[in-house]
């Protein structure tokens, strides 16, 4: 038997909606553009959905919270839907050697024999401005290696963004380019590494409004997540200038439907699952007589891929008091 050799299985939005309208009994040559615009919004329920079903492994990821001096509260990135821990940070800071580049690149050469394991890099604008970055890294100055990348963003001028590299290696050369080609307005690339986190406790609204003086100056103990539409992350206590950066795994939501060649936000073992969503929402709308068996193959692979969708672990149960210190 020969096999494809191959583990790529990403189909378009376009064939999930076709594939999804056949199983309500509707062929593709039926489906009008206005039957299509139907399916991107269901499609996009979908996503909301399955955002607040369980914890999808796929949309926790790390993020670097630049904190200023005297400043409490701090606007967390587009999509985040909450946090899951927050720790503050102390780190080395690596001099990095003067750029060279283009507008959309720079480069950085540490020098021979001067490799270096970079485990954060920050980018501080000049101006404001919109960009899409990707870091890279290289030994050879020729063939060089994805790192770390960022969704596009706004970026307020004189403001440290951070970014995680969650596989860092040694490398001589560095590079920072914006993927849309964008000119890069920065005084400079800041590198870190040699990282220690310090775990925070969460507090719930109550306890934090309990808090009689907020402007307390010192070590950050504990946080609150105000979860409104944009998010904001409250700290206790207010940094001092020693303090300038926090490390959190946020939890972000699905990216939204809005083309026809596009491809999920989802891993492979979700697929089944989103697709049969989509069914059963179309259904609802075109095919009301297939609504409860679509309905029944809904719930049994969403069930599938939850269970699935899980850290193999011996889970251990431990009450947090650390939002409780002084």
């Amino acid at each position: 038997m020969t096999t494809s050799g191959s583990f790529l299985f990403s189909p378009s939005v376009d064939d999930m909606v076709t594939e999804a309208y056949e199983r309500c009994g509707i062929e593709g040559d039926q489906i009008s553009a206005q039957m299509y615009a139907s399916a991107i919004m269901s499609f996009n329920l979908v996503m909301a959905e399955t955002t607040s079903m369980q914890l999808n492994l796929w949309e926790v990821e790390p993020i670097l919270v630049s904190l200023t001096e005297g400043v409490r509260d701090y606007a967390l990135p587009d999509g985040t839907v909450d946090l899951l821990e927050c720790y503050r940070r102390t780190f080395t800071a690596i001099t990095a050697p003067t750029s060279t580049g283009g507008a959309s690149t720079r480069d950085y050469d540490f020098g021979a024999s001067n490799n270096q394991i970079i485990t954060m890099i920050g980018y501080t604008p000049t101006v404001n401005q919109s960009l899409t970055l990707k870091y890279y890294g290289s030994n050879d100055a020729t063939n060089y290696n994805l790192i770390a990348s960022v969704r596009a963003q706004e970026y307020t001028l004189g403001q440290t963004y951070w970014t995680v590299v969650t596989a860092p290696q040694s490398y001589r050369y560095y590079r920072i380019v914006d993927s849309g080609g964008a000119t890069l307005a920065t005084d400079g690339v800041s590198f870190g590494n040699g990282e220690k986190d310090y775990s925070l406790g969460r507090l719930s609204r109550q306890d934090y409004d309990g808090i009689t003086v907020k402007t307390n100056s010192g070590i950050p103990v504990s946080y609150y997540v105000e979860r409104i539409i944009n998010p904001i992350l409250h700290i206790f206590q207010t940094p001092d200038s020693q303090y300038t950066v926090l490390r959190a795994s946020r939890i972000r939501q699905l990216e939204v439907v809005t083309g026809a060649s596009q491809t999920l936000d989802s891993p492979f073992r979700y697929l089944e699952a989103f697709l049969a969503m989509l069914a059963l929402k179309l259904a609802m709308k075109r095919a009301t007589d297939r609504v409860m068996m679509l309905a029944e193959a809904a719930k049994t692979s969403v069930k599938l891929a939850q269970e699935e969708d899980r850290e193999r672990v011996t889970a251990t149960f431990l009450p947090d008091m650390s939002g409780y210190r002084v």
